[in-house]
C-alpha cells in the first residue's frame, strides 16, 4: 500500500439501532439506564465509546493500528440518528517498514452538530513489513460463511436475551445474500440494505418496520428515511412489494394507499434473489 496524505479525507454514515445498543450493552456490561430504558421523548441513548467505533472503522480500513485515541464526546447520540464521520490525516513520518501516521476526525449527527471530535495516532506497516501469514488471514474468503440465525426463544425472557445476537446472525446472513443479488437495482439495494440496518427484531424471528411509510418519510417513526428522493424510494419499495421481498405483517396493507402497518423482510425471497 502507499503513504497516506496528510490532508486526506474519509468518512463513513451509519445510525445505530436500538439493538446495536442493548447488544453493546451486553458486550462492555455498561447497563446505565439511560442505555437500556427511554427518555421522555421515546428515544434510546447510544453509549459514547459504540459512537466511537465510527472513526476505528475508518482507521482499520486503512489497517491502522492506534497507539492511542482521545476522544471528546459533545453531544447525546439517539437510536436511528444517521451519523456522518468524517476522518483527515494530519501527520505521516516514515519510519522503517512503517508510517508514523496521526489523524483528526469529526462526528456530526442528522442537523450536522458535532457530537464527538478527537485525534489518535499510531502506525500503518507497509505491505513488505507484514508476516505473510498475518498477510495472507486478511484476504477475505471468496463467499462469506456466516452462522446461520438462531431461532428465537419461545419465552419473553429468554427471548429479550437473545434477540439482539440473533438480529445480528440474521442480519449478516442477509447482507451477504444482498451482496450478490445481482438482479436489484441500486435503489431497491438500498431500500433493503436500510431495512436491514434498522428493522426490529420480532418474536417470530422476522425482521420488521413499522410501515412502507417511514421509509420515503411520510410517517415519523425511530426509523428514518432512506436518503434518496420520496419518488425513488417508493418506486423501488414497489418494485420489491411485487417480488415479494417487502410484505404486509397483515392483510389490510394491499389495500391501496394503507400504509400505516408493520411491514416484513420475507427472508426466503431475498435469498432467492441471491
Amino acid at each position: 500500500m502507499t503513504a497516506p496524505k496528510p490532508g486526506a479525507v474519509s468518512q463513513w454514515r451509519r445510525s445505530f439501532s436500538e439493538d446495536d445498543i442493548r447488544a453493546f450493552a451486553e458486550l462492555s456490561g455498561d447497563k446505565g439506564r439511560h442505555h437500556l430504558e427511554r427518555d421522555e421523548k421515546g428515544r434510546l441513548m447510544a453509549h459514547g465509546l459504540l459512537t466511537a467505533t465510527l472513526p476505528t472503522k475508518l482507521g482499520g480500513d486503512l489497517h491502522f493500528i492506534a497507539a492511542d485515541m482521545t476522544f471528546e464526546f459533545l453531544r447525546p447520540v439517539y437510536a436511528g440518528e444517521e451519523l456522518l464521520c468524517r476522518a483527515v490525516v494530519e501527520t505521516v513520518k516514515a519510519e522503517p517498514r512503517r508510517w508514523a501516521v496521526s489523524f483528526s476526525f469529526v462526528v456530526t449527527n442528522p442537523k450536522g452538530k458535532k457530537v464527538l471530535t478527537g485525534v489518535t495516532h499510531g502506525v500503518i506497516y507497509r505491505d513488505e513489513a507484514r508476516p505473510k501469514k498475518a498477510v495472507e488471514a486478511a484476504v477475505p474468503p471468496a463467499e462469506p460463511v456466516v452462522a446461520p440465525a438462531p431461532a428465537p426463544s419461545r419465552d419473553r425472557k429468554g427471548f429479550m436475551q437473545s434477540a439482539p445476537a440473533a438480529r445480528a446472525a440474521l442480519v449478516a446472513e442477509l447482507s451477504a445474500v444482498l451482496a450478490k443479488a445481482a438482479s436489484l437495482s441500486a435503489d431497491e439495494r438500498a431500500v433493503l440494505a436500510h431495512v436491514l440496518a434498522y428493522a426490529g427484531y420480532a418474536e417470530d424471528g422476522r425482521l420488521r418496520i413499522p410501515s412502507f411509510a417511514v421509509l420515503w418519510g411520510a410517517a415519523q417513526s425511530y426509523v428514518p428515511a432512506v436518503r434518496l428522493e420520496a419518488e425513488r424510494v417508493a418506486a423501488a419499495v414497489r418494485v420489491l412489494r411485487r417480488r415479494g421481498v417487502l410484505k404486509a405483517a397483515e392483510d389490510e396493507l394491499h389495500r391501496e394507499g394503507a400504509h400505516d402497518v408493520s411491514v416484513v423482510l420475507d427472508e426466503a425471497a431475498l435469498r432467492r434473489l441471491g
